[in-house]
């Protein structure tokens, strides 16, 4: 009896075994080189084992394939069994994003999730393609116009009031954990242009949105689960309907929508902000609360977390090298002797070197994965071809390529003045011709918040740095290490620095 049941067993295990790997010569056949898969994981498996953050393993294999470049614009990986494109090339992910758009219409998660299972992210453009995705995108983009833009700056400078209220309550108690101050600020921000009122957590020991907020971006068990399936049975996207955001998330949400609408249709106010827009989307497009309730979340995590990381890493640049700090106080201090408009605040030269150059060091979106969606050939050396079929996905490792020595001499060094002409560097335009400065992406998918979210940097440190001389406490583990359990750029420990008033 016991033999029969080892003996089923056996077979099982090696049934699933050859299931998982008889794959793995895909890229061999067609001449691609590529690291040497693990038997189950696959090549990119960080996101199961968490051993390592996405970063490390795309940096990694970056790393050890970059020479090969010269002769192949990228290299063959797999997801478990899944084969994946992973770019060496700046040329070909600049290609990928713009030229050969219409091949890779659809990001790597687009369709994976069902309208009844999670109506929300369902909704979201980033997981959307084709007819689907240009509604929903054209639906937000009149919403970040200059006008709008602007009429959000007042909301902003209340939100600045409270964070400088809540660094001099805190000083006292030591160093501030910045990370998390950026995430307070840019949660009421986002939370006072989507749902017309402030979110709290500047102001108040506990915020419920600041709570939901950063509950979206815990790498869940169901996240997991979802990875699995995509890579090892893509089929069973169809019939196995998973939810990353709780029922309990969701419902906070379009309950939050829905008295948000009820106020400001109750007031007869007309404000312009996001909210606003949506309001007017319902009324002339006949959009459902449901639907606005996910307009909501994707602006809201889009325009807090993201927003939040570039903040929180330019304050720790800032907190690191006191002198870039100063220069950058000097500069706004010449610029209050006017008012600091819109215009002026998007326009201080220094202050956009330093932006730019934490989004060249500390780019939020790390690696971007796009899925063919119409097969494409791809020349190799001595005219090789390789057919790029339908599915596959190209993962384009933007952090890995803005820390390439061969892009950014002393690439690990914070230096604004790269982006400057005048002082030896480039122009942002420059960068981003050659393939090596897409914080943002780039073609008709490219990030659509971009200038909402650096308004909200600069406009933070601004008054951060007006305000307060500030140094890095050493609880602050340096080099910064990236949490492998976050989805998000989440620096290990913290960031901790130490405000003193001015």
């Amino acid at each position: 009896m016991w033999l029969i049941v080892i003996s089923i067993l056996v077979t099982i295990v090696s049934l699933v075994y050859h299931y998982l790997t008889w794959n793995f010569n895909y890229w061999k056949y067609r001449g691609v080189p590529g690291p040497l898969p693990k038997p189950f994981l696959g090549t990119f498996s960080s996101t199961f084992t968490q051993k390592e953050h996405p970063i490390e393993e795309n940096n990694r294999i970056y790393s050890l394939f970059r020479e090969y470049r010269k002769d192949v614009p990228f290299i063959g990986g797999f997801s478990f069994r899944s084969p994946q494109l992973f770019a060496l090339s700046p040329t070909l992910v600049k290609d990928i994003l713009v030229k050969y758009h219409k091949h890779f219409r659809a990001n790597e998660v687009g369709g994976t999730f069902d309208s009844k299972a999670d109506p929300l992210l369902a909704r979201n453009p980033f997981f959307l393609d084709g007819e689907e995705w240009r509604s929903k995108r054209a639906q937000i983009t009149p919403a970040f116009t200059n006008s709008r833009l602007k009429a959000l700056l007042p909301i902003m400078d209340n939100i600045c009031n409270n964070m400088v209220s809540y660094i001099d309550r805190h000083i006292p108690n030591g160093p501030i954990e910045s990370k998390e101050l950026s995430a307070k600020y840019t949660t009421d921000v986002v939370s006072s242009c989507i749902f017309g009122a402030e979110g709290g957590s500047l102001t108040s020991d506990r915020s419920e949105i600041r709570e939901m907020g950063n509950a979206l971006f815990q790498q869940t068990f169901m996240f997991i689960v979802l990875a699995v399936i995509s890579s090892i049975a893509p089929i069973l996207k169809r019939f196995v309907k998973l939810s990353l955001i709780p029922k309990s998330i969701e419902n906070y949400f379009v309950g939050l929508m829905t008295e948000a609408v009820r106020k400001r249709k109750a007031s007869g106010t007309k404000q312009v902000d996001y909210l606003d827009h949506l309001i007017n989307l319902q009324e002339q497009k006949e959009i459902s609360i449901l639907d606005m309730a996910a307009h909501g979340v994707t602006f809201f995590i889009d325009g807090f977390e993201t927003t939040s990381e570039v903040l929180g890493f330019s304050l720790l640049e800032l907190s690191i090298d006191k002198e870039i700090q100063n220069r950058l106080r000097q500069e706004i201090h010449s610029a209050e002797d006017g008012q600091l408009t819109f215009e002026t605040i998007m326009e201080l030269p220094y202050l956009d070197q330093i932006v730019n150059e934490t989004l060249r060091k500390w780019p939020p979106a790390y690696a971007l994965s796009k899925r063919c969606t119409e097969e494409i050939t791809f020349r190799l050396k001595d005219n090789h071809e390789v057919l790029i079929e339908k599915g596959i996905t190209a993962i384009l490792p933007i952090w890995a390529i803005h820390l390439d020595k061969e892009f950014y001499p002393d690439p690990n060094r914070f230096n604004p003045d790269r982006f400057s002409e005048e002082d030896g560097g480039h122009s942002v335009r420059y960068y981003q011709e050659k393939g090596v400065f897409l914080p943002f992406g780039d073609g008709p998918r490219a990030c659509i918040g971009r200038r909402i979210g650096l308004l909200q940097v600069k406009r933070a440190l601004v008054e951060i740095v007006k305000n307060y001389d500030f140094t890095v406490n050493s609880k602050t583990v340096l080099p910064i290490k990236i949490d492998p359990k976050n989805i998000a750029v989440t620096p290990l420990g913290g960031i901790w620095i130490d405000y003193r008033k001015l």
